[in-house]
């Protein structure tokens, strides 16, 4: 839509964007390109450019963007595109002349383009920034077109970076900062490569190190360099490329972590490596060696890892032993120190089959004739006990005391315990010259009808069925007693009769009478002249 500018006696009529097919007149305004044109021209005319000054005045310099360049477009004069990062206005109406021709375009702002992931049939500007290899960024250097990043006639690195390829694949074309998964370690890529091994040095290098445990060694695996393998109980790396070299080859691997493989008992078809346990006997060995059907004592293969003893009960007669063993004989305990079939033990302990572990003795109790007896045992004879010195078959023991096959072990006593008979209750004391029996506590007895008393006796009386009389023991000593108690609650209607049997009470040569209700009272005898003393 046309528009008049009134600016007071100056007066302007603006036409929009100038057209060849219009025909302009003084004071005419349009807009080409950037730029705001006035027609200062006389008469009338069409078709004439407004960058022709015999026709036409600049009056407002200014931008107009075009976006990207496009060969196949007619630019104006102020009209700005970007061209390999770079903005450019047009100076000089223009169709085909590309950027940055000074003809043409003068540089407004400089700067970069990115176009993406690199794509080897684009073509590329000066400024251009693709990315290649990953992470990693290149800037073109100059117009470009299937030229590599990787190519420095052409590119300069812009942003260094990586690209995570996962596990090598001898398949993929891996390009510059692939970064690979081989054996324990990561590689990047020094370059484009296909088929070549991280290991090889041309093409990669290590970019983190570390390790990968791929399990018990196996001799058909392909290891790679800080593959981790489990072989005898060690830990093993792999410090190159290997298959079928086993891990104690200190060519393709060394020593990660120490360790020991536990495998029970002994057995002489298992094919055994470095680091294997073993129990054999009463002891456990580690191998040394790889071996099959060599024996743990063998020095050449095995090391004693743990002494023990495994406890293998009585000695016997054939008996495959192994060192460790240990078997009870007699009183004592043996172990075994070389392996052997047992004989006799006397031939066996000769031939330095055994040693002695741990002695004792065995009670064989009273010596009796014709008995077999061990070393160790232990018998008794008379009032002495004797320790038997060497197996042997009892004759007469005055005969095998004399020939050393006993030495007196405890030496016993003479004196003689008196008769336990009658003395119930009592405990076993001396009197300085003798063992005498003294009195003690018996439990309490409930009786209801006359009844003679002994020493240390305790008694519930009931005389709810009528009176009866206790008498006190005959000859009694000094110290025997008897407890009394009204059992029934009665004593105060059915009295109780204590007879003196012979002795007095309190001094008193007469029976006593117990006739009140729920009393209770002991008797202690003194002496002839004092009798029974009530406590």
């Amino acid at each position: 839509m046309s528009q008049i500018i009134d600016l007071g006696k100056l007066r302007f009529y603006f036409a929009g964007d100038w057209d060849s097919t219009t025909t302009y007149e003084l004071n005419d305004i349009v807009k080409y390109g950037g730029n705001i044109y006035v027609y200062t021209y006389g008469l009338k005319t069409s078709s004439n450019l407004p960058t022709d000054t015999t026709y036409w005045a600049l009056m407002v310099e200014g931008f107009k963007f075009q976006a990207v360049y496009d060969n196949a477009t007619a630019y104006r004069v102020g009209d700005g595109v970007t061209h390999g990062g770079k903005v450019y206005i047009c100076i000089l109406d223009s169709t085909g002349n590309t950027p940055p021709n000074t003809t043409f375009w003068s540089l407004f702002a400089d700067g970069i383009q990115w176009e993406g992931e690199y794509v080897n049939t684009t073509a590329y500007q000066k400024n251009d920034v693709v990315s290649y290899g990953g992470a990693a960024l290149y800037i073109a250097k100059t117009d470009t077109t299937g030229n590599l990043p990787s190519d420095a006639t052409y590119w300069d690195a812009f942003v260094s970076g990586i690209s995570a390829e996962g596990v090598y694949n001898a398949a993929t074309a891996y390009v510059l900062n692939d970064v690979v998964a081989y054996g324990g370690n990561l590689y990047k890529a020094k370059g484009d490569t296909t088929g070549n091994l991280p290991s090889d040095t041309t093409y990669w290098e290590e970019f983190l190190g570390g390790v990968k445990a791929r399990g018990a060694y196996n001799n058909a695996t392909a290891y790679a360099l800080n593959d981790l393998v489990n072989y005898g109980g060690t830990v093993y790396r792999a410090i190159a490329d290997t298959t079928g070299n086993l891990p104690t080859d200190t060519t393709k691997w060394e020593v990660y972590v120490t360790g020991i493989n536990p495998l029970g008992d002994y057995d002489n078809t298992t094919a055994y490596v470095p680091n294997d346990v073993v129990a054999y006997g009463g002891s456990l060995y580690k191998n040394i060696a790889a071996s099959t059907g060599n024996l743990p004592t063998d020095n050449s293969y095995w090391s004693l890892f743990q002494g023990g003893i495994k406890p293998r009960g009585l000695w016997s007669t054939g008996v495959a032993y192994l060192p460790g063993d240990v078997i009870v004989y007699g009183g004592s305990n043996y172990r075994v120190l070389t392996a052997h079939a047992s004989t006799a033990f006397a031939t066996d302990f000769a031939a330095g089959h055994w040693e002695k572990y741990n002695g004792g003795v065995d009670w064989k109790g009273t010596w009796a004739t014709a008995f077999d007896y061990k070393v160790d045992d232990i018998v008794k004879n008379g009032a002495s006990s004797y320790i038997a010195l060497e197996d042997h078959t009892s004759g007469t023991f005055t005969t095998d005391l004399a020939a050393t096959k006993w030495e007196l072990f405890a030496e016993g006593g003479s004196y003689i315990l008196p008769a336990t008979t009658g003395n119930t209750g009592k405990y076993l004391s001396s009197d300085g010259t003798n063992y005498v029996f003294a009195n003690g506590e018996t439990n309490w007895t409930s009786i209801s009808t006359t009844h003679t008393a002994a020493s240390t006796e305790r008694l519930f009386t009931d005389t709810s069925g009528g009176a009866f009389t206790v008498t006190l023991p005959a000859s009694p000593s000094i110290g025997d007693f008897v407890e009394l108690t009204d059992g029934a609650s009665t004593w105060d209607t059915n009295n109780l009769t204590v007879a003196r049997n012979g002795s007095v009470i309190q001094g008193n040569a007469a029976d006593m009478l117990c006739d009140v209700k729920d009393a209770g009272l002991t008797l202690v005898y003194s002496d002839a002249t004092n009798g029974w003393r009530i406590k």
